[in-house]
């Protein structure tokens, strides 16, 4: 609407409202009973009486019979104003009195009539508790007045004290409130003695004067005013609105979901989505950021048939670059979980482009809570949580933050403060693990081990603390603290140890291929310490190179450059295919135990797994070690295959520096063979 537009609708409205209030149509009354519409009375009591209600005669009739005298009784009738949800009445507020043509029959004499405008407000009523509906009431003799007729000031009204106790209202709600009447109660004060009391109910007719002309003359003014500031604030509210929205995917952002919650009701339960899609870096690099987009926009389309397949609407957020969060209402666990597993789709969903078709990968993690406005934080802390647990485990499915969930997170935590604890005290320590050559069974490689002394870690081993380390960005530390102490035993026995030469296989986390510092950290403590680089091999799980980088060969390169070797461990559980071996610069294949351990099922699919690892290793010119080797039949088996290298409790279990001299000595290989042939026989 144009600038004329609004003038011609701003005279009209003004010539049109002076005339109403001139011709009276602007004067209030309201007839409540008799009207045209169907009344609904209901009868109520209290106490022992019995009674009924009965429309005759052009008025409602309620007769009450006191059977027996208790504490307190009364009974009476009420005309229901509210709606079908008996939550919305009438606003009797703009009215100052009421008309009753009423009549009350009772045992007792110049007794009280008792009528009360029942008033639902949110601020203190309680949605299925009638009594929580404010009792505005006002008690009276009808018999005093002329034919019954009488008629009552609203400001006479008072708000039942027994009602303020017991809802404990605080002041500011505690005057009469007539903004939202859902019923009008007509009641006996009191029922003292036996016998019939009755109520009859002829008119009810609410008058006033609905506005002033001091009102109507401010009112003309506002709207005159009003007007002037419309179309500015209706600018704003549009510029307000779009600030709520990503302008992408059109769903709500980061400030919109915000502003959104606060219409949650706090009574409500809901579950909070939070997904990452898992690829979009990747095809951001790979394709540049117009075809990334139009991905967002594609998969917000694919979320949204997902919800209206299961007829939920949420409140569906655009939470950050590739996070997006979903909230929804008072829905069943189950169908939670139908959503949810939905929503993951075998862990890929498929996005139709006009230039190309890309999958991508969904981490999704839950949260379940109530007051979502209150603890809004708390559940996007929680969800979070999950989703980066799927996201970190390459889960193929969802995770619910829940209690096991939450001790597992508990736990974690903990754990990272005992390896804080235990780097600050010096409390951890290197075993060695012998690795042997496998035809002469001498001693040429030890595998560093780390273990600790900490009391508060006792019982979990580099398995589980290792694995934590990672996530909460200690590995680095802890990588450092075992390279160099290595190399401070190495230093310290120089001299014995240039004799026969060990390699020191060293594990390192696959977070130091992000690590853009960790080869000049490298090179710098080989000088510092003096060990050649020929001596030291650095060992990498397979499951660590799966999604590797450019950036991350780098790394690798530039370990051989310093001389550094490289060993594969675990090779086999991961998803590094043959031809994929060609990119990393490795020296060597460690073989994984699961899979020497198929050896002992004595079959041909086992033996060639094994064999197939080893005909790999032969083709691109790197040696093999066995891991886990512990039977004397494994072992047969190795050696005839053409294994290079041993490593297994057959041999020997990990050992202190204090033995490893022992173990490069000439006579323990001696030993050592002695022992395996007598095992043979």
């Amino acid at each position: 609407m144009n600038q004329m537009k609004w003038f011609f609708f701003l005279v009209f409205s003004t010539a049109l409202t002076i005339s109403l209030y001139a011709l009276g149509y602007l004067d209030t009354k309201k007839i409540l009973y008799p009207n045209d519409k169907n009344e609904t009375f209901h009868f109520f009591s209290l106490g022992k009486v019995k009674g009924s209600l009965q429309t005759e005669e052009g008025q409602a009739v309620v007769r009450c019979q006191l059977e027996l005298v208790e504490t307190f009784s009364l009974c009476g009738v009420s005309l229901e104003l509210g709606k079908k949800d008996r939550l919305n009445g009438l606003d009797l507020s703009i009215y100052n009195r009421v008309d009753f043509e009423i009549e009350y029959i009772s045992p007792v004499e110049n007794d009280k009539l008792k009528v009360s405008f029942r008033n639902h407000n949110e601020n203190y009523s309680i949605p299925n508790d009638f009594v929580s509906q404010k009792f505005n009431s006002v008690s009276f003799n009808p018999s005093n007045f002329n034919k019954n007729f009488i008629t009552v000031p609203l400001k006479s009204l008072n708000v039942d004290r027994w009602w303020l106790e017991k809802y404990s209202v605080n002041f500011e709600n505690s005057m009469v409130d007539l903004t939202n009447i859902v019923r009008i109660e007509f009641s006996t004060n009191k029922m003292p003695v036996l016998g019939e009391y009755s109520i009859a109910i002829r008119k009810l007719v609410f008058r006033g004067e609905r506005i002033s002309e001091y009102n109507l003359l401010k009112a003309i003014v506002i709207l005159w005013l009003g007007v002037a500031l419309l179309l500015l604030a209706k600018q704003h509210h549009k510029l307000k609105e779009l600030s709520k929205i990503d302008s992408l995917t059109g769903i709500y952002n980061h400030r919109g979901i915000r502003e959104k919650i606060k219409e949650v009701s706090a009574e409500s339960r809901i579950y909070l989505f939070y997904m990452a899609l898992d690829q979009l870096k990747e095809i951001n690099g790979t394709y540049g950021h117009k075809v990334g987009n139009q991905v967002l926009i594609e998969f917000t389309d694919v979320i949204k048939n997902i919800m209206m397949k299961f007829g939920e609407k949420g409140h569906f957020c655009r939470f950050s670059g590739n996070e997006f969060i979903i909230v929804f209402e008072n829905i069943s666990e189950k169908k939670m979980s139908f959503i949810a597993s939905s929503i993951c789709g075998g862990q890929y969903h498929s996005i139709t482009l006009p230039s190309q078709n890309l999958s991508v990968g969904i981490s999704l993690g839950v949260a379940k809570g109530e007051n979502v406005a209150a603890e809004f934080d708390k559940l996007i802390s929680h969800s979070s949580s999950a989703m980066y647990h799927v996201k970190s485990n390459s889960l193929p499915h969802f995770q619910v933050f829940d209690k096991h969930f939450s001790q597992h997170v508990y736990f974690n935590k903990e754990v990272a403060g005992f390896i804080k604890d235990a780097l600050r005290k010096n409390e951890f320590y290197l075993q060695y693990m012998p690795i042997h050559e496998a035809q002469s069974l001498k001693v040429v490689a030890l595998e560093v081990l780390l273990r600790t002394t900490s009391k508060k870690m006792e019982g979990i081993g580099p398995d589980v603390f290792i694995p934590i380390a990672e996530k909460f960005n200690l590995i680095k530390e802890i990588d450092a603290w075992v390279i160099e102490n290595t190399f401070s035993i190495i230093k310290e026995n120089y001299t014995y140890l240039e004799a026969t030469k060990p390699i020191f296989c060293i594990n390192i986390s696959s977070e130091q291929l992000r690590n853009t510092n960790f080869v000049g950290l490298l090179s710098r403590l080989l000088k510092q310490y003096d060990i050649p680089a020929e001596w030291i091999e650095l060992e990498l799980t397979e499951t660590s190179l799966v999604n590797v980088e450019d950036k991350n060969i780098e790394v690798l390169q530039g370990i051989r450059e310093l001389g550094v070797r490289l060993s594969l461990d675990d090779y086999g559980t991961g998803y590094i295919s043959f031809n994929q071996l060609i990119n990393y610069p490795v020296n060597n294949l460690k073989i994984d135990k699961s899979f020497i351990d198929l050896l002992e099922k004595k079959d041909d699919a086992s033996k060639m797994i094994v064999k197939s690892i080893h005909s790999l290793a032969t083709t691109y010119q790197l040696t093999t070690v066995a891991e886990g080797v512990e039977t004397i039949e494994q072992y047969r088996y190795l050696s005839e295959l053409g294994c290079d290298f041993l490593q297994g409790y057959l041999f020997c279990k990990p050992v202190p520096w204090d033995q490893v001299k022992t173990l490069l000595d000439p006579s323990h290989t001696e030993k050592l063979r002695e022992s395996l042939r007598e095992k043979s026989l």
